[in-house]
């Protein structure tokens, strides 16, 4: 729970590449948790890392309800183009707007 709390604190600050690694370990604490594996999603698309944030809301349950979340994932897949690594010069804000969103929510 301490690795996620630090993770989201790094993500509303805006320090998406801080955050993920904090996520990643917090979602390897919590594979089931889809609200991390969530978080951890949303700041991979913020940091750049347009595949692996695809790869991980793919298989989120909240998709087929959760526009927000549809549109993240649509932004990671036409930003990955099949490449998983991070970065590709297109700027990485495009989850943001999501990821507050949900947080306003808890």
């Amino acid at each position: 729970q301490l690795q996620y709390s630090l993770g989201v604190a790094y993500f509303n600050a805006a320090q998406y590449e801080k955050a993920v690694p904090v996520l990643t370990r917090a979602s390897g604490a919590q594979p089931q948790n889809a609200d991390v594996r969530r978080m951890l999603a949303m700041a991979l698309l913020n940091a750049g890392d347009y595949g692996r944030a695809a790869d991980l809301l793919r298989t989120d349950p909240a998709l087929p309800k959760d526009p927000s979340l549809q549109y993240a994932y649509g932004v990671a897949l036409v930003r990955s183009n099949g490449d998983s690594g991070p970065g590709d010069g297109h700027g990485s804000r495009d989850g943001a707007a999501y990821g507050k969103e949900r947080d306003a929510r808890l």
